[in-house]
This record gives structure tokens, C-alpha cells and sequence, in this order.
């Protein structure tokens, strides 16, 4: 697969859409925002030519830019960023991939399933949060 530029995509390089696994099977939801339920978005991780960008519904965007990545393994990449980023298959013919996210050199602030959007066979619904859950985190 070839990107604008004409250089070869990289495996990690698309918009990836967190998965939750469920009684029924893996779901995407779309998280409303804690300050307007009319705003939705799933959490995404989406890698750009040089740029990671990670979304999640509680707070601003995180953008990082990488100068190098490091392939650990055969297909596992690493990202020294702001946020380190690790890309690794979890199910490579379903386009599913686990992003593990570190604060530093150690702490892991994120340590998911993520499938590649243009991918995606499961199903993308609305959470809603309960009061009480809304309540505890304020």
C-alpha cells in the first residue's frame, strides 16, 4: 500500500478505534463527552507521517511527533515520544492491534485492543455512563 507521498504505508500508519470486549463480543463505543452528551467519539490512536495523535472522550487531544521508531520484533514498533507509544498485533487478519501506552519510561497509562477503522466489523454504540459513575469522577 502506497501513501500520497509515494512511499510505502507503514502496518501501523491509519486511524485505529479502541475495542472493548464484551459478554456479546468486541464493541466501539462512542463515548459521550462529560460536558455535552450531544458530542460523541470513540477513543481513537491515528498515526500520520510523523505524528501520533491519541483521543479519548476526558480530555484534549494528545499529539506527539516522532523523529524515529524502533522496531522491537518482527512487526512490533515502538515510539519514543512525549507519551511512548507500542505497537504490537493482537489478531493480524483482523487488522486488530494492542497499543500500550507508557507515561515515561515505565508507567503504562494505556494497555488496549484497537482495530484499524477502515476494518472495523464490529459493532460502534453509544456508552452511557450511569450517574453515579459521572458522580465518582468529579
Amino acid at each position: 500500500m502506497q501513501s500520497k507521498q509515494g512511499m510505502p504505508k507503514k502496518v501501523y500508519e491509519t486511524t485505529w478505534m479502541e475495542l472493548t470486549e464484551t459478554d456479546s463480543g468486541y464493541v466501539v463505543y462512542n463515548y459521550p463527552d462529560l460536558e455535552d452528551d450531544n458530542f460523541k467519539i470513540p477513543q481513537k490512536i491515528v498515526l500520520k507521517g510523523d505524528s501520533i495523535i491519541w483521543i479519548t472522550y476526558s480530555e484534549m487531544p494528545i499529539i506527539d511527533v516522532f523523529n524515529s521508531v524502533q522496531e522491537l520484533a518482527d512487526e512490533e514498533y515502538f515510539f519514543p515520544v512525549g507519551n511512548h507509544y507500542k505497537f504490537e498485533w493482537s489478531d493480524k487478519d483482523k487488522h486488530i492491534a494492542k497499543w500500550t501506552i507508557y507515561y515515561g519510561d515505565e508507567r503504562i497509562l494505556s494497555n488496549r485492543l484497537y482495530i484499524d477503522s477502515v476494518y472495523n466489523i464490529y459493532p460502534v454504540i453509544d456508552y452511557k455512563w450511569f450517574d453515579d459513575e459521572v458522580n465518582n469522577n468529579w
